[in-house]
């Protein structure tokens, strides 16, 4: 009966691996083992809770380990696309191999394990020539993909430039999909870039120049047209982005071409400060790209240039006297930086500026002068249905030998503020 207890509790009882006990300590955990046709990797990490997590960050560990060391063979057959000439280019290089190879790992073969009472023990291996059978598979993979979608690119040249571009890019994005990629497809990569290029090199992207004036700060509608052609021959379907480069404002930032080669993007509202403005149209590559990164590429580009029209502003002073003639003296000028133009009438404006200056205190302190002002600033539209914004410049504190001097100096701050803060504010405000 004793036997039979015995026999049913061997067979029945869950079977506890070996390395979840103390045991001798394995020779591999004192020197790496050398086996031939293996790299083979030893992770340690201490047992400070749950068994289970101190194997799993072991395996970790010596999955890294072997990943290190086929990083390093396969330095010289690998390229980093990092083009930066920093001094931690060539760690980040190696990190990206090292995490390129960890990905790869899935064969690694887990030969013995050692728990020791304080820390846990992992010994692994990988084949070696089942890593590069593997690697060789891959890369001939990616060869075939990318070399596929260039064939079907060369017979749209001549017909569908748009089209060609696309597979192109998109035969490129397979050899780059990875930030560290294969040395063996290197001339492959330089192939499809160079076809690329030849192509951008015979597309002319001309404007249709814009004749109205356009003004400032309100809702607009103008048509940004441009055409696109390879070798006279319309390029439709061809994707195009729109941004300004001098001033700012709103417009359709991607537009593609449609019949006869013809893109319109709208231009929506202009608000920088600039009297005259450009807007710059170019290719845009990223539009066929997997991971929308722009592409290293030189492509035609066109300018659009308009007139913008500054918007006329009524401003009136209230308030202290002595003060408000002294700020009127100075606005004019942050007005027309800020892309404004005074009036003398209001119904010849379209904004009004109401600005009020109180003084709040005045005193003298070891002969020197102090002037404390608040200013109230109310910028609205002459539209009936505009907005008005309201602002206020609290506790603005001039010094100096002489009550005028106190003033200057309190007033000339306001000014600064007005012009870097209040004003921009309360325009940006009134313009949405």
């Amino acid at each position: 009966m004793i036997m039979l207890i015995y026999m049913v509790l061997l067979f029945t009882l869950p079977f506890v691996p070996s390395f979840d006990r103390a045991e001798a300590q394995p020779s591999w955990s004192s020197r790496r083992p050398r086996e031939k046709g293996y790299w083979t990797g030893i992770g340690i990490a201490r047992i400070d809770g749950e068994l289970a997590a101190a194997r799993e960050s072991a395996r970790a560990a010596a999955l890294r380990d072997i990943a290190a060391q086929i990083a390093t063979n396969l330095h010289g057959a690998t390229r980093f696309l990092q083009t930066e000439n920093t001094d931690d280019v060539n760690q980040l290089y190696r990190s990206e191999i090292r995490t390129e190879v960890e990905a790869q790992l899935e064969r690694v073969e887990l030969v013995d394990t050692w728990n020791d009472g304080e820390n846990f023990w992992v010994y692994a291996r990988l084949s070696i020539a089942e890593y590069q059978q593997r690697r060789r598979a891959r890369i001939e993979d990616v060869r075939q993909r990318s070399e596929e979608l260039c064939r079907e690119a060369i017979a749209q040249e001549e017909g569908d430039v748009a089209a060609a571009l696309s597979l192109y890019i998109r035969a490129l994005g397979e050899v780059q999909r990875e930030r560290v990629r294969f040395a063996e497809l290197d001339a492959l990569q330089s192939e499809i870039a160079a076809r690329v290029q030849r192509l951008l090199a015979d597309i002319e992207l001309s404007v249709v120049p814009v004749e109205s004036i356009v003004k400032r700060g309100i809702a607009l509608d103008v048509a940004l047209v441009v055409n696109a052609r390879h070798k006279e021959m319309a390029i439709e379907d061809l994707p195009l982005d729109f941004r300004f480069i001098l001033g700012d404002g709103q417009l359709d930032n991607r537009v593609w071409t449609g019949a006869g080669g013809r893109a319109v993007a709208r231009l929506r509202r202009v608000d920088g400060p600039q009297h005259i403005q450009r807007v710059v149209v170019r290719i845009d590559l990223s539009a066929f790209a997997f991971d929308k990164r722009p592409q290293p590429f030189n492509a035609s580009f066109a300018v659009f240039e308009f007139t913008v029209e500054k918007r006329r502003v009524y401003l009136a002073l209230s308030g202290d006297e002595v003060l408000a003639a002294k700020l009127e003296l100075a606005l004019p000028d942050v007005l027309s930086r800020q892309g404004l133009e005074p009036v003398a009438r209001g119904d010849a404006a379209d904004l009004q500026l109401r600005i009020k200056v109180i003084r709040r205190l005045e005193q003298v302190s070891n002969e020197l002068h102090f002037a404390l002002l608040d200013v109230a600033l109310e910028l609205s539209s002459t539209d009936p249905a505009g907005a008005q914004i309201h602002r206020r410049i609290r506790a603005i504190k001039g010094a100096g030998s002489s009550r005028a001097q106190a003033e200057n100096r309190a007033c000339e701050k306001v000014s600064q503020n007005i012009e870097q803060t209040a004003l921009p504010e309360a325009l940006a405000a009134l313009n949405h």
